[in-house]
Order: C-alpha cells, then sequence, then structure tokens
C-alpha cells in the first residue's frame, strides 16, 4: 500500500466528512455530534486512506443504532503523546461478546453476508495499519460501541516516499538528506513546531575543543 501523506487540518478534514453523514443522521432522527478538542491542528495524513476510515466507521455507527439513537465523532490531540484520536461512539446495538475477538477478521463468504460490519472493519484496520496508527473497540459504558482511531504525529516514522511527492514539505526534503546521512538529528530540546507538526533541526557544526 503506497501511502500520499500532505499537510492536513485533522480537525476540518474531519468536520467535512461528519457534514456528509448529517442527512442520513436526520432520516434516523439521531442525536448527531462532532467534538474536538483544538478548533484547528495540522499534521501529516493520507487524506484518501482518512476518508475511508471515516466512512466505514460512521456509516456503521449510524447503521447499527436505531431511530433516536445517538452518534459522536470526536477529535481528540494529545501533543504529548505525539498522537490524534479519533473517536466514533454511539449507542446502537454494540457488538456481541462472541465476536469481539475477531472483530477485525475478515470473515470467509458464508459468514460475510451475516455481517457487512466484519467486512469493513477487516478493510478499516488494513489501512489504518498501512498509516502507521491503531484501532480498537470498546464497549460503550451506555450501551452500544466506541471505535478509535489512533494516528502518530510523528513524521520521523515515515519515510520520505510515504510524503505526496508535490506535497512541497520541509519535512520530505529533509528526510531525503538524512536518508543520505547528510544531516544528523538534534536532541528533543532542539525540535522546532511548524503548524502542529514536529520536526527536527539540523545539528550546528560545534566549534573545536582548544
Amino acid at each position: 500500500h503506497t501511502l500520499r501523506l500532505e499537510q492536513t487540518d485533522i480537525v476540518r478534514f474531519c468536520g467535512e466528512i461528519f457534514e456528509n453523514f448529517k442527512e442520513s443522521a436526520r432520516v434516523k432522527k439521531q442525536d448527531f455530534h462532532y467534538v474536538y478538542s483544538e478548533p484547528e491542528y495540522t499534521m501529516y495524513l493520507d487524506r484518501g486512506d482518512m476518508d475511508k476510515i471515516l466512512y466505514n466507521l460512521i456509516s456503521n455507527a449510524i447503521k447499527y443504532t436505531p431511530e433516536g439513537g445517538r452518534v459522536t465523532l470526536s477529535v481528540e490531540v494529545s501533543e504529548m503523546d505525539r498522537q490524534v484520536r479519533i473517536l466514533v461512539k454511539d449507542n446502537g446495538v454494540g457488538i456481541p461478546e462472541d465476536r469481539r475477538r475477531n472483530i477485525f477478521v475478515r470473515f470467509s463468504p458464508g459468514e460475510a453476508s451475516e455481517s457487512s460490519m466484519g467486512i469493513g472493519l477487516h478493510l478499516t484496520k488494513s489501512l489504518v495499519d498501512a498509516n502507521k496508527g491503531e484501532i480498537f473497540f470498546s464497549e460503550n459504558p451506555g450501551g452500544g460501541t466506541i471505535m478509535t482511531v489512533i494516528l502518530p504525529t510523528d513524521t520521523t516514522i515515515y519515510s520520505p516516499d510515504d510524503f505526496k511527492p508535490d506535497s512541497g514539505s520541509l519535512l520530505s526534503d529533509l528526510m531525503n538528506e538524512i536518508n543520505s546521512n547528510s544531516v544528523t538529528l538534534t536532541p528533543a530540546e532542539n525540535k522546532v513546531r511548524d503548524n502542529g507538526t514536529v520536526f527536527y533541526s539540523r545539528n550546528r557544526e560545534k566549534p573545536e575543543e582548544p
């Protein structure tokens, strides 16, 4: 799977997808909300992959939540952990206990007809894995499910080839130089921040010892 990472305001991006599902939730008279910890946050993201991930999670939540139910999309930024957490919560029918262990496993053709959710979650996990993220399921205390996607904001874990060629990113150029051993990374205290994304600055040449 080839990544095409580009600088994206994740809060705005998720908000645009949220808007696309408002009509579906309205038809089912569902209480549909979007909440976020920061008004904006720029990170490197494969927009095509994230669109598919969120589409699968939100469409499942709306589909398996009854009329009058509640679905919430949340974006939580943690600069300390260098990650963004995206949660899709619902108070729907939930996932049967005997299926929870294999929730992200691809079903056989016979099983697939019983649960399209299983097919979607398998594909969703493969995309999250390709983006070096994590996805997991938990029970909603009020009934229903919580699907959590964790995306790293540490851009140094990606290779230069993972970045969209025309993104014109500082990071892409820097990573290419690092790859050719022309620069070294500074200690953590010399990190510099650009639009919510952490980069490493180049080491300055140290003066010779007398």
